[in-house]
């Protein structure tokens, strides 16, 4: 018997379900965005009647279809909605999902398969100090993950210039809610990592190139607590991966400059940056 909630693991799975039924997407954001990718890589967008969000102005579109709110959304019970946001948010929403008797689709969990193929390793142990270095020096990403997380075990609160930081630079492609929400899962997994360290579980996903896919704030949260390894997956390179993870994603200076961050800003995620390596390297220049 259908769950209100079912968790797909495997995206061969999504892709036999969805090939004989339509479905919605509920998220315009990032993850909504990689979702979409990697149906239209399965040739299985044409199925999608469009996106639900909690709440939006009339006549949105995304990628040329309709985006509705929920409370206005019909959605029949045999059509699934593909759960496209992260997990901070997810919590959120499920509820109201519920009670409009939807067929909700955890997808995260094999989103990336969906997007890179299936993995090259997993559970593969690698240095905290090496998946850094391999990073683009002038993507101030995990930077701000880092002065985030830096804060708030150092029992900062919200109004600290890291957290206003962190949720500007997430509402470049989120909701300043969805931003805020994140934040302070951000600081429940911080707080958790400290008590309780790395779980293997909790894996970062990478590409054959050392680039992060998936767990920025895993990784940023060890290099704060000094975690010289952590695990992680690996998955094949591919040029999605600079359509799914661009400049909005990867907050490179000059991005953040033209978006109306200031140089001080910028300077202040630079020795974020510096701090967050040292740490790792030991070194103390």
């Amino acid at each position: 018997m259908r769950t209100e909630r079912e968790t797909v693991t495997r995206a061969r799975d999504l892709v036999r379900l969805l090939e004989s039924r339509t479905c919605r997407i509920f998220g315009i954001g990032f993850v909504s965005d990689q979702l979409w990718y990697g149906l239209a890589a399965h040739g299985l967008t044409a199925g999608v009647r469009g996106f639900v969000v909690s709440r939006c102005a009339e006549g949105t579109r995304r990628h040329g279809l309709p985006v509705t709110a929920l409370a206005e959304t019909v959605i029949p019970p045999e059509e699934p909605v593909l759960l496209a946001v992260h997990d901070a948010v997810a919590r959120e929403v499920v509820p109201d999902l519920r009670r409009k008797g939807a067929w909700i689709l955890t997808i995260y969990p094999c989103l990336t398969e969906l997007c890179y193929g299936e993995a090259l390793a997993t559970g593969q142990t690698r240095s905290v100090r090496d998946l850094l270095a391999a990073q683009g020096p002038d993507d101030l990403w995990l930077a701000l993950r880092y002065a985030a997380v830096r804060d708030i075990l150092g029992g900062g609160d919200e109004d600290t210039l890291s957290a206003d930081l962190y949720r500007r630079a997430m509402a470049l492609h989120s909701s300043p809610a969805a931003a805020q929400s994140r934040l302070l899962a951000l600081g429940d997994l911080a707080v958790s990592m400290k008590e309780q360290g790395w779980k293997a579980e909790h894996a970062v996903l990478i590409d054959s190139r050392d680039r992060i896919i998936d767990g920025l704030h895993r990784l940023a949260c060890a290099a704060c607590l000094g975690m010289g390894e952590i695990t992680t997956v690996t998955y094949p390179a591919s040029e999605i991966y600079d359509q799914l993870l661009g400049d909005r994603n990867r907050l490179p200076v000059s991005y953040l400059l033209d978006r109306g961050f200031t140089q001080e800003e910028v300077a202040f995620l630079r020795q974020a940056q510096r701090e967050m390596i040292q740490k790792e390297t030991g070194d103390r220049v």
